[in-house]
């Protein structure tokens, strides 16, 4: 990646951290690249679907994630008519994905399919404006995965700086950070 679109990504103290690191081979290019990839794909959209993250990790089938959202459909459905009200879609927008192929079982499919929205944001409009399960509540009371495997995941979708992302993924250790960071005179 290019100096300044490294700089665009990180913030200059993580700057300092990562050059420290990446000099003392306490970590590789390739190490800090996927870093840095993650970063610019957090930067540009968000954290990532929960979903999508439990089914990279392997405790759940992408098939678990379609059937939360086929049982929730009905309510997407409703919610997506209430978008129109909001002024989030038109209501041509409205028909063009009333008559798509996945609207009757995966509401959500067809808007991005159609290139409306992405699953994201329908779902943090969602969740911002209805009381409704979620899906990490919704795996547990199904029990189809545990509560520590779950705040894992979690834990794993909010990691968008490169000292959590390092220590995260056992690259290095709190202890290194630490003694960087004093070095560096960094909070």
């Amino acid at each position: 990646m290019q100096a300044q679109a490294i700089n665009n990504i990180l913030d200059p103290n993580e700057l300092k951290i990562a050059k420290v690191l990446l000099h003392n081979k306490k970590i590789t290019n390739d190490q800090f690249n996927k870093f840095l990839k993650e970063r610019n794909r957090f930067e540009r959209n968000g954290k990532r679907p929960l979903g999508d993250i439990l089914v990279e990790m392997g405790y759940i089938q992408k098939n678990v994630v379609d059937q939360f959202f086929k049982e929730h459909n009905d309510l997407y459905l409703d919610f997506s008519k209430r978008l129109v009200q909001e002024g989030f879609l038109n209501q041509e927008l409205l028909e063009k994905l009333m008559a798509h192929k996945d609207a009757k079982t995966n509401i959500v499919a067809a808007l991005e399919n159609l290139s409306i929205m992405t699953r994201e944001n329908f779902i943090n409009l969602y969740s911002k404006r209805v009381n409704a399960l979620r899906l990490g509540d919704w795996l547990l009371i199904k029990k189809k995965i545990d509560n520590a495997k779950l705040e894992k995941a979690l834990k794993y979708q909010s990691i968008h700086r490169l000292e959590d992302y390092l220590v995260y993924h056992k690259i290095v250790d709190e202890n290194m950070i630490k003694k960087i960071k004093d070095k560096l005179d960094i909070d």
